[in-house]
Order: structure tokens, then sequence, then C-alpha cells
């Protein structure tokens, strides 16, 4: 035990001292400072004895909650104000209220108040519950509604009636007349969420029942519950749509006040400077969100002076993170402006109007922004107000500059895959020089008109060659919604449809590294597959190579060309083939050559045909004002029954 202290006196010599106690101390050492009660402990206890009038006029100023606080102060006020006899306190301060319904028959003062305003459990009265089993007027916590609650069984009589007038009993048994139950069912039912009752109204009926001497007075007892169960359920829906009620008040109540705090913080912050980015965030769903879920923003209290402080503090981060954004969304949209501009340029220097297939096979804005004279004009830092002239004047150059370096790519491809390719040979005009989508397998694609293939762009191409730098990163987020700035990326590319063309090509006796894909045009080149009796058919070169990839496996064996009377009997077919009725029947695109942004299946061009330019689709083809979408399946290229033919052996 420490040693006791010696005080110091004001007055007296200086042997004068007072011996005080040590401070008590708790077993391990703490000190017990104790709580500081304001008032002589038990000055209530002679509250109730003052004069009744004195009472009435302290109890005036008091709501149905104050008493209910009162009555758990002590055991005298507890017994005082739940005395019968004092049931007008109750009842003058609850009508002082004009937002609580009357009282229900079935409940007294205090019971009612005690269930509306304490929050404790019915059960235990510790645990806090928030939900009102309205039906019973109780709050039960998950463990007390365990034990007061109960499904009926067939033995639940049993447990509660004596046997001598179990009978009598089961003759008149309607669970929902005399019971206030969960999820009624007519009759038993082995769920335990259904027909649930609550046990100490069942017992207290069931005791009333035993207790009573004779038949007739079952019967008013059972006459009774029965008009009381009713009336309960009664009061139940009315006070639950009231509860309901004064919880969405509350809710919308809360919700203004959160508002209003909201609305403060963002008033401050463009006070402080901040307008552009609280206007960006206020008119962002998702940044808004974040904005709203910071836990000092969102919460339901006026702002004060000091909230404001922890405010500022906890939005700082959003709010520089939100400006480095507004700086990033104004430098790229001055790139995707010029970005519009060069596709203009690319446009006015590659399409003239009537327009043709080879026409949209062009280099888009994606494909020249690395080109130097483009790369400089399109920096934000260097080139402000460019113009369409201004790129107009340096397209044809940079345009050429691709092609040929992208023919060469693809050429290097072909000569990988096919030996033995004389320098003066054009690669990409060779029959094999065909490709694949390794996306959509869309197949044989050919240079130029695998340009329109859509798959085959992509920003994966400035990774690839290592193209990282701010510049590069602004167009990957430009691109994600505009397609155009999209590049062609002719690295994803592959030669295994190269290989399997000069296979075929072997097939039909022709040298994969001199045939080129004209001379079996021009030369009215067909093919034949022998030796399948269900394949009477012949085919032009693509559709050939289409059907050996598809539908064999890349093998080309049986494979030769057609003969002179064969290409004789098929000449009425594929005549008709080339036809606008034929053409009706496939699902082709459809290119407008006055109008080379309008691309559309057969049925739409029809219309615009005839709504834009007042001619039919077939008189279109004739006048070359549509064509076929370069790149599309042409269904003029076959194949085509051989009539008559059925088998060949």
């Amino acid at each position: 035990m420490p040693p006791r202290k010696r005080a110091r006196t004001t007055k007296g010599g200086p042997s004068q001292t007072q011996v005080t106690e040590a401070p008590k101390r708790r077993p391990n050492g703490a000190r017990l400072t104790g709580r500081v009660v304001r008032g002589g402990i038990g000055s209530l206890k002679d509250f109730p004895e003052m004069p009744i009038d004195v009472l009435n006029e302290i109890f005036s100023y008091l709501s149905s909650q104050d008493l209910l606080s009162l009555a758990q102060t002590s055991k005298v006020l507890r017994r005082f104000l739940l005395d019968r006899s004092n049931v007008r306190i109750w009842r003058d301060a609850r009508e002082a209220l004009d937002d609580i319904p009357p009282l229900p028959p079935v409940l007294s003062e205090p019971a009612y108040v005690h269930l509306l305003f304490s929050p404790y459990c019915h059960g235990c009265g510790k645990a806090v519950v928030r939900k009102v089993i309205w039906i019973w007027f109780k709050r039960y916590c998950k463990k007390c509604l365990q034990e007061q609650s109960d499904h009926i069984r067939e033995s639940t009589m049993h447990d509660f009636f004596h046997e001598d007038t179990l009978q009598e009993w089961l003759s008149r048994w309607t669970p929902d007349e005399v019971l206030n139950i969960i999820n009624p069912y007519d009759g038993y039912h082995r769920s335990p969420k259904r027909n649930v009752y609550h046990i100490p109204q069942l017992r207290l009926f069931a005791d009333q029942w035993n207790a009573a001497g004779s038949a007739d007075g079952r019967t008013e007892i059972y006459e009774r519950q029965v008009v009381m169960v009713a009336a309960r359920e009664e009061c139940a829906e009315f006070l639950e749509e009231w509860w309901e009620e004064q919880k969405q008040t509350r809710l919308d109540e809360v919700e203004a006040v959160r508002h209003q705090r909201y609305l403060d913080i963002c008033e401050r912050l463009i006070q402080e400077g901040w307008r552009t980015e609280v206007v960006r965030l206020r008119s962002r769903a998702d940044d808004l969100d974040r904005f709203c879920r910071i836990p000092s923003v969102n919460r339901p209290a006026a702002l004060s002076d000091k909230a404001y402080e922890t405010v500022r503090r906890d939005v700082e981060g959003l709010l520089v993170e939100t400006r480095d954004a507004i700086a990033i969304e104004e430098r790229q949209g001055k790139l995707a402006s010029k970005m519009e501009l060069l596709e203009k340029a690319i446009e006015t220097i590659y399409v003239r109007i009537p327009c043709n297939a080879r026409m949209l096979c062009r280099p888009r804005s994606g494909d020249l922004v690395f080109e130097p004279e483009v790369k400089a004009l399109l920096d934000t830092s260097t080139a402000e107000g460019a113009t369409v002239d201004d790129f107009v004047s340096i397209v044809p150059v940079a345009g050429r500059r691709w092609e040929d370096t992208l023919q060469h790519k693809l050429g290097a491809i072909v000569r990988s895959h096919i030996d033995g390719i004389e320098d003066n040979v054009n690669p990409l005009d060779l029959a094999a020089a065909s490709f694949s989508c390794p996306r959509c397998k869309a197949l044989p694609l050919r240079y130029p008109e695998i340009l329109t293939h859509t798959c085959l762009r992509s920003c994966d191409l400035w990774t690839q060659l290592g193209l990282t730098d701010q510049f590069a990163l602004d167009l990957h987020d430009i691109a994600a919604v505009n397609q155009h700035v999209q590049p062609f990326n002719y690295a994803i590319l592959s030669g295994s449809l190269i290989l399997a063309a000069a296979d075929l090509l072997d097939k039909l006796a022709m040298p994969p590294t001199t045939t080129t894909y004209e001379h079996l045009r021009i030369g009215n080149v067909r093919m034949r597959l022998i030796g399948r009796s269900h394949d009477p058919r012949v085919y032009a070169w693509n559709a050939a190579l289409r059907y050996g990839i598809l539908w064999m496996g890349s093998k080309f064996d049986g494979w030769r060309c057609a003969t002179a009377d064969e290409l004789q009997a098929i000449s009425q077919v594929a005549s008709y083939s080339g036809t606008p009725s034929h053409y009706r029947q496939h699902g082709l695109r459809w290119v407008c050559a006055s109008c080379p942004k309008y691309i559309d299946k057969w049925d739409k061009v029809t219309s615009h045909l005839l709504h834009q330019h007042k001619m039919s689709f077939d008189q279109g083809i004739k006048d070359g004002m549509v064509f076929v979408y370069p790149g599309d399946e042409d269904p003029a290229e076959g194949p085509w029954p051989i009539p008559g033919a059925y088998a060949i052996h």
C-alpha cells in the first residue's frame, strides 16, 4: 500500500499538518474516479408525497417518453406512475401529442407508451429491438422470440388443455379465431414459419378455459376470446400503418437534414475556389456517389464550422483527383477534336462522289496519328487552332507512307510462308495472299479489303510497338468511344491461311509463287471437289478456300479445276447469282455510292434509295449507286450447283 500523504494547512505553524487518506484504487491499481452526481442520493424518494396539484403541474410539462423514463428511475416512482389511480397522468401526456393514435382497447396507457417508445426487448429487457410484432403488441429479440413463440402442431392442444375438455375444444378449434397467428394456414403445417402463435396468449386462454367449471362458461370464454382477437388484429393493422408513416416521415426528415448538409458543403467548397470540381462531381452519378459516401459528408446533422474542417480534410483527396481528371478531359477533348479534323481530311483526300469500294479501303485517323507531320499537328502543346485544310495538306504524303509500310509488313508475312517469290512480284497480288481474322474467324481477307474489317482495328498495336507516352495513353482513352481512332493491327495476323491457299494451288497444279488473284478472276478459273457424291458444285477461288478451311479442316485433297463442259453447265446459274434478285436473298451490307457513310442491309438500303434518290434497288445496282461492302461474302462467287448432277465417281 502506498504511504499516507500529509497535506499542508493554510494557517498554523509549521508543525500543523492534516492527515488525508490515499485515494482508493481498484485491485488492478487503477484509481477510482467515481461519477459526479448532482443532488443528494435518494432525493426523489419523497417525490410522490408532494401535493397532487404540484405533481399535476410538473407532469403537465412531461411527454409520454419523459414519463416512461421517469418510471425507470426508481421503484417508488415506478409504483406511483403505474398505479391505476394515476392513469390520467399518462392519458394527459399522450393526448398532448397530436401524432399518436388513440389508445387501443387491448392495452393500458403505460403499456401503450412502453410499446411505442421503449426500444428494449419485452422478454429480457436488454437487447434493443427496432421491429415491433404488432399482431402481438410486443418487441422480442431473436432469443426471446424463439422462447415466446411456436408453430401449431398436432400435440399443441394436448400441451395446454385438460384431457376432459380437450374433445370439446377440438370441436370448436379454429386457430385464427382465438389466436393472433403469424402466417396462418388452414389446418396443421409442418413448416415452422406457418401458424406461428404467441405462447403467452395461448397459455392465458388455456388457463381460463381449463378453469371454467361448465360448458356454458367455456363457451363464454371462447366467444370473448374471438372478439378480443379480432379487436387486436384491427388495432395492430392501424398501428402498423401509422408506424410505417412515422418511420417514413422520420427518414424524410433525416434525409432533408443530410441533403441540406450536402448543399452547405458544396456552397463552402465553391466559395473556396472548387466550383469546377464541385460541378463535375454533382453532374456525374459515379462521382456524386463517391462524394456522398464520405462519412463526414453523409452525416445527418447540420454543418458547423468545426464539422466543415473535418469534411474539408476528408474530401480534399477527391477534389484533387477531380481536378486532375478535368485537366485530362480538357487535354483529351482538344485531341479528340483534332482527330475529327484529321478524319475529315482523310475523307476529303480518299473519297469522291460517287464513291466505290476501293475508296472505303483507306487509312483511318488512328493509322496516321504517329506519322511525324500528323503528330506535330495533333500535339496540343505545340499546335493550337488547327483546321481541316492543315491536315489536308499533309494527309496524302502521310497516307502514302503508311500504305507503303503496311504493304511491306503484309508482304513480309506472305514471303515468310511461301518460299521462292521473286523480288519483282508483289506478294499481295498472289492468290495465296489471304488472311483470316483471329477474332471473328472471317476468311479469306485480302488487301486492300482487309482494311475495312473492324475486328482488326485495335489500340494494342501501339502497346506492341512500345508507344506508351502520354500522347498514346490519351489516344487509348479516345479510341474507347471513337472507333476510327483505333489503328489497323497487322501484328495479330498469322500465315496459316496463306499456307492453306498455297496447298490448294498445288493441288490445282498452279504455282503459288506466281499465280495471282487477278489471273484466277479474269481467267474464270473454277474448282471442283471430286470424290464427294453429296457436293456436285463448282467453286470460285474464295468460296473454295472458305469451304476447305471451314468444312474440310484445311485439307484440299480431291480438288481440281472445272472443265469447259462444267463451266458451260453452270453458266446460267452463275449469271443469275450476280442479279439483284439473288443479292436480296443474302444478308449482305450495302453502301450507297452517293452517301458513303450509309451502310446497311438490303431492306434499309432499298428504302434509302427510294426516299433519298428516287430509284429502286435493282436500278441502283445497274447504275452503280449501291455496291457490296468490301470484304463481305459476295454470293456472285458461288458455289454453283451443276444442273442434273447428283454424284461424281
